[in-house]
């Protein structure tokens, strides 16, 4: 989410080199018709409402990061994978080509593609290495490898950068911490097996989370809690947290995931 909204401030910044002809006030009406079907889970309303962003013909960056974005959320990797890599090769701006980097490497996590996505992540990190999302982010790659101590290691950091002061707009704080308090809570019940700490972590999550009214976030958050409970082998929560999951998002990648991972078929 929080990539979502650092596109949108790109994109109705005036002068941007990557804005199409169009009023800054015509692109926020087209970024609110992408936004809302987003955060109900409506992914195909939102890939095509993206068109709006488009209003002078052409592929611009933040178009293609949407479309992208939408595709994989939709389950089409391949497509998805074709626009966001379109996107990284328009953009100017270092801070969204870090986070197109960062989202094509959540794309190739889904895609049991783990060593490419942690390069993704890497190269994030050098257009933007405070943006505790990517940290986050590397967090589950290295998780998915085995490499336990490191990802504890990212999923700290991830938070201690998003602790920072002014490091978060407020309508970001709750989508990002929550996220990240459930990956901690991951990585703490793979490295560690400390179910008072993944229980205090997943508790301090839920509410953030239940604010933001994000579905696919919501489902995030509850899909990692629940492979934190299935690190503990604390079967009935890990089942509860992958149907919330699967209930809040049924058409999105969480979903998707939580539902795999119920039916004993890795995502």
């Amino acid at each position: 989410m929080r990539s979502l909204s650092q596109l949108f401030r790109a994109l109705i910044r005036p002068g941007n080199a990557n804005q199409d002809p169009g009023s800054p006030a015509l692109l926020q009406k087209a970024m609110d018709a992408v936004m809302a079907p987003y955060r109900d889970g409506n992914y195909q309303a939102a890939l095509l409402a993206a068109e709006g962003l488009r209003p002078g013909g052409g592929k611009p960056a933040p178009y293609c990061f949407f479309r992208g974005t939408m595709l994989m959320h939709l389950g089409h990797y391949m497509e998805a994978e074709k626009w966001l890599r379109e996107s990284i090769s328009r953009e100017k701006e270092p801070q969204q080509t870090a986070i197109g980097y960062s989202t094509l490497g959540q794309l190739l996590i889904h895609q049991q593609r783990y060593e490419e996505s942690l390069q993704c992540f890497a190269t994030s990190l050098r257009h933007w290495p405070d943006r505790g999302s990517t940290h986050r982010d590397m967090a589950e790659a290295l998780l998915h490898r085995g490499h336990l101590s490191k990802a504890f290691q990212c999923a700290k950091m991830a938070i201690d950068k998003d602790s920072a002061a002014g490091a978060l707009p407020p309508g970001a704080y709750g989508l990002n911490m929550s996220a990240n308090l459930a990956t901690l809570a991951w990585a703490v019940a793979a490295s560690s097996r400390e179910k008072e700490e993944v229980d205090r972590l997943v508790k301090e999550a839920m509410p953030l989370v239940a604010d933001t009214q994000v579905r696919s976030i919501t489902a995030q958050v509850h899909y990692h809690s629940a492979r934190a409970y299935s690190e503990l082998g604390d079967a009935g929560r890990s089942g509860h947290h992958y149907k919330e999951a699967a209930r809040i998002d049924p058409g999105g990648l969480w979903g998707r995931a939580a539902r795999a991972m119920s039916s004993g078929v890795a995502p």
